[in-house]
């Protein structure tokens, strides 16, 4: 009876951790409302080996900017988007990865872990000019992070199989606070 039960337990598979927006963090500068996030367990060892064989990665990081109104549907006030994406220069071997928040920035590195980083981190993403902001009124920001599927052309995706794994959308994450 022991050995069918740990059988039982050894054959289910091991789940792997969840990836999630973490550390949101709302500042203003002298004119723009800003966000600041990490997306935390993004990087499966698939999504790594795929990227050691040159094939891009992209995230896609969805925020929402709500206003909060008592006894009334919350007002959109921003819905907007930007993308991350990595790729692997496997002559030169180095990573570059792409920032669309900041106008196409391309940074490079030789580092895995930079590289990662970059991906992973959002900072002083733009949300709206604070003018546009109400006085002492409550807002909610919410984050969440999608990895694009990567199209491979004519039958690679046969030859690259573990592209089919790769399977990251968090849920939202907010924050809230009054302007």
């Amino acid at each position: 009876m022991l050995t069918c039960s740990l059988l039982l337990f050894l054959s289910q598979p091991l789940k792997a951790q969840e990836a999630s927006i973490s550390d949101i963090v709302v500042a203003n500068s002298k004119n723009d409302l800003l966000a600041f996030f990490t997306i935390k367990d993004a990087f499966s060892q698939e999504l790594i080996e795929g990227v050691m064989h040159g094939i891009p990665v992209t995230f896609t990081f969805h925020f929402l900017l709500e206003m909060s109104r008592e006894g009334w549907f919350d007002k959109t006030v921003v819905n907007s988007s930007f993308e991350h994406t990595l790729t692997y220069d496997n002559l030169k071997k180095v990573y570059s990865v792409r920032l669309t928040e900041h106008g196409g920035e391309m940074r490079v590195t030789d580092d895995f872990s930079q590289a990662q980083r970059l991906m992973s981190e959002a900072n002083d993403i733009p949300i709206l000019p604070l003018q546009e902001l109400l006085l002492d009124r409550h807002y909610v920001l919410r984050v969440k992070a999608i990895l694009e599927k990567t199209t491979l052309p004519l039958n690679f995706h046969y030859l690259i199989p573990f592209t089919e794994f790769w399977d990251l959308k968090t849920d939202w994450h907010q924050v809230e606070f009054v302007y």
